[in-house]
């Protein structure tokens, strides 16, 4: 099958996998310190995992660039439907989705994601990077997926998100005007943000947000 890679065994990372379980197990193990019920679900979740990411690996990934865009809308589609209501919430974040009794997190796959529509959308038109008008549409396509994900609300991936696509766009060779220009944005309002945090009861941030900034 031509999106199938031609593996021989011997070439495959054996000892990535094994760490990968191995961290895995002791998490498991952890978690059922804490609450013993949980190491069955635990334990199948694992095993789902293992055999997903093993299916996964022996994909070619060009094979899965070519479906960039069907990547893009089932992102935006799970990330939806955490408001909807197959999502569940805890503590106050709606960021779960409950199906068939399996309960898994679309802002983790969509970092991932996000990652592949942008790698494959950015080498098409590689030759716009350095237009600004480019990247106008790259944070338009980015603003939706990270419009749900603070609807939750996760600022933590949010950052994390952003993160990831600013660096896709900085090795993509983006204008470093530009660059320099969010830079100069964003470290001011990081430290503001960090300064509102340290002030006592914050205006813009949530009590857990807060009390995460300040731990």
């Amino acid at each position: 099958m031509e999106y199938l890679k031609k593996y021989k065994l011997i070439d495959y990372d054996i000892a990535l996998v094994a760490m990968v379980i191995s961290l895995t197990v002791i998490g498991i193990m952890a978690i059922g310190s804490a609450d013993p019920g949980s190491s069955s679900k635990q334990i199948f979740g694992m095993g789902l995992g293992i055999g997903l990411m093993v299916f996964v690996s022996v994909l070619d990934y060009n094979f899965l660039l070519k479906l960039y865009i069907l990547g893009y809308i089932a992102n935006i589609v799970m990330l939806a439907l955490v408001l909807s209501p197959l999502g569940s919430s805890v503590n106050g974040a709606q960021r779960w989705i409950n199906l068939f009794g399996l309960t898994f997190q679309p802002s983790e796959s969509a970092k991932l994601l996000l990652i592949l529509f942008f790698a494959q959308f950015i080498m098409k038109y590689k030759d716009r990077v350095r237009n600004f008008g480019f990247i106008v549409i790259c944070l338009l396509l980015l603003a939706v997926p990270l419009g749900l994900v603070a609807s939750q609300p996760d600022l933590s991936t949010c950052i994390m998100m952003m993160i990831i696509f600013a660096s896709i766009i900085f090795v993509a060779g983006i204008n470093i005007k530009i660059v320099v220009a969010v830079l100069g944005t964003s470290i001011p309002l990081a430290i503001f943000i960090i300064y509102n945090a340290i002030q006592g009861e914050s205006s813009i941030l949530h009590d857990y947000q807060q009390r995460r900034i300040l731990a």
